[in-house]
C-alpha cells in the first residue's frame, strides 16, 4: 500500500512540473474566477460569492506553492 502511495505521489509531481499544467491551470481558474460574475443571477448572495472567490484564489495560491517546492526540490536533486 505504501508503495502505490509512492507512485501516486511521483506521478502527480511529474505532472505538476510541467508546462502544459499550469497553461491548463491557468484557463481552469480563469473560467472559476469568471463564473461568478458572468452568472448575474446569483447575486443576490454577495457573501456567498466573496467566499467563493476567496477559496478559488487560496487554492491557486496553494497549488503554486506545491508547485514551487516541487521544483525547488527537483533542482536541488540535479545538483
Amino acid at each position: 500500500m505504501r508503495n502505490e502511495f509512492v507512485q501516486i505521489k511521483y506521478l502527480i509531481q511529474k505532472i505538476m512540473v510541467k508546462n502544459e499544467f499550469l497553461y491548463i491551470l491557468a484557463v481552469v481558474y480563469f473560467f472559476l474566477m469568471t463564473w461568478p460574475f458572468v452568472s448575474v443571477d446569483n447575486m443576490n448572495h454577495p457573501k456567498a460569492i466573496i467566499v467563493y472567490i476567496f477559496c478559488i484564489w487560496g487554492s491557486l495560491i496553494f497549488i503554486l506553492f506545491c508547485i514551487s517546492r516541487i521544483k525547488r526540490k527537483m533542482q536541488g536533486n540535479k545538483k
